[in-house]
């Protein structure tokens, strides 16, 4: 028998061995081949190069539209496309509206989303929602989009309320009883500081001859809207922000003799919190962002984070001296970002988890995660509203930083921007200004500039929730009238 003879049964292993180790050779390669295909990897049919692909998703609001890459038609948004690395010109284009483009540069492997492009129309159709008799000092909205304020001109303390969600809602009128006010010398002037989370209240700064108070708005109930100076006459402040942005407990600061106190308006109780403050920035409960003289160089602050669960102070790094401190925190992908700059520099620091740096490393100050840097010096510091952008505004420059994609941008816009004048983000992925007379948006990073519609320099915009909407106040275009149009611009061509 065969396998009794050793020759044969020597042969029979061999063959065997090597179709074992054939197998494992195929199984490697299929199982490599099947790795790259999944990673990208294809081959080149024309040049024969082995090459990486790259997935990309391309989509845009509020209405679908032709898709061209690299100037060839190739479909609809909403469409998902695998190409090769290399630069592709990507537009996106529908009658009606604005064409969208931008530059992609694929270097295989990325997962590419361009799902924020918004088109914006040619010409918004408006509508006109009430005239008033002059610019309002007040126009502003909800944080869910729901509900617009506008100061009524002429009656101190009273407000129009309007519908962004239903234009069939009837204009509704609150005013701020007068007691609330108080007897103050010379014309009040009244103007929007912060919204609270609860979309009910709305802090209101009075300025008149000689000074400012402060005022909490109830928009639903004014006869219960309160005056911080009255409910706290014991305390002393020059301004005032929500904790947490919540309308019962605000921190008041005094800009002579530089101290915080935090007022508890349910208990009516002032407790102070910090002293030596230059300029500050709270967030969330317990957290306090702000600068205070350093101890030890004149020309420097230092830039500190106060952690109230522990009573604590932790010195971030040391900034140049200047007129300004751009102080922000905010939250993204569950990890903490703060960031410190001043106008005594061109950029500003971003930390991210500074306190778990502390922890473990205490006696130690933290590494920054980033710089953001600008032409100029820094006027002000914003999160974009999902906190993936951090824009640093000098002017018409801006510093940009992409949280997700850890990539910068820097840029001038070229707008004819009034002194002093911020950006505004419009959504997580858009900036906006209102510049001569014309509310203009652009890309986070600098691209897809639109003039959109007339809006007066002096107030915001108000997007409705889906963002098919826009309301502006329009100067009426009648010689010598001051008076201004409350207009509801659609962003949706050709459609009410």
């Amino acid at each position: 028998m065969d396998f009794l003879d050793p020759k044969k049964r020597r042969s029979y292993n061999i063959r065997l061995f090597i179709g074992f180790i054939l197998i494992s050779i195929a199984i490697v390669l299929a199982t490599t081949i099947l790795a790259l295909i999944t990673a990208g990897y294809t081959i080149n049919r024309k040049t024969g190069q082995v090459i990486q692909n790259s997935l990309v998703f391309i989509n845009s609001q509020p209405v679908s539209a032709s898709i061209y890459i690299n100037g060839s038609l190739s479909g609809a948004t909403n469409a998902r496309f695998v190409l090769g690395s290399g630069n592709y010109d990507v537009k996106l284009q529908q009658a009606g509206y604005h064409t969208w483009s931008n530059h992609i540069a694929l270097y295989g492997g990325q997962v590419e989303q361009l799902t924020y492009p918004f088109l914006f129309p040619n010409t918004p159709l408006k509508s006109t929602i009430s005239t008033l008799s002059s610019a309002p000092s007040v126009f502003s909205y909800t944080p869910d989009r729901h509900w617009l304020l506008v100061s009524v001109p002429g009656q101190v303390g009273s407000f129009y309320v309007i519908d962004l969600t239903n234009t069939k809602t009837p204009i509704t009128q609150i005013t701020i009883p007068a007691d609330v006010l108080g007897s103050k010398p010379g014309t009040n002037n009244l103007t929007a500081v912060q919204w609270s989370t609860d979309n009910l209240h709305l802090l209101l700064r009075d300025d008149y001859q000689g000074g400012s108070q402060y005022i909490m708005l109830n928009r639903t109930d004014p006869t219960t809207s309160f005056n911080l100076e009255q409910l706290f006459s014991s305390a002393t402040f020059t301004s005032v922000k929500m904790d947490n942005q919540a309308y019962d407990k605000l921190y008041l600061y005094d800009q002579t003799s530089l101290s915080l106190s935090l007022a508890d308006v349910t208990a009516k109780t002032v407790t102070p919190v910090l002293s030596s403050v230059l300029a500050f920035s709270p967030y969330s409960t317990n957290q306090i962002l702000y600068t205070t003289p350093d101890a030890k160089q004149s020309n420097m602050v230092d830039a500190e984070l106060y952690n109230s669960d522990v009573n604590k102070s932790y010195t971030l790094r040391e900034l140049p001296t200047g007129t300004s401190y751009e102080l922000n925190m905010a939250s993204y992908n569950s990890s903490l970002y703060a960031v410190v700059g001043s106008s005594g520099s061109n950029y500003a620091y971003v930390y991210m988890n500074p306190l778990d740096q502390f922890s473990a490393q205490p006696n130690t100050q933290p590494l920054p995660y980033t710089l953001i840097v600008v032409n100029g010096s820094p006027e002000n510091v914003t999160f974009s509203n999902n906190a993936r952008f951090i824009a640093l505004q000098s002017g018409s420059q801006f510093g940009v930083y992409d949280i997700q994609y850890d990539t910068h941008y820097r840029y001038d816009t070229t707008l004819a921007l009034a002194p002093n004048q911020l950006a505004l983000w419009m959504d997580g992925n858009r900036l906006e200004a209102n510049i001569n007379g014309k509310l203009t948006i652009w890309d986070f990073d600098g691209t897809n500039m639109v003039s959109l519609t007339p809006a007066s320099t002096a107030n915001d915009s108000a997007f409705n929730q889906n963002y098919s909407a826009v309301y502006t106040a329009v100067p009426v275009a009648t010689p010598g009238s001051t008076a201004v149009d409350v207009v509801r611009n659609s962003l949706i061509a050709n459609k009410p």
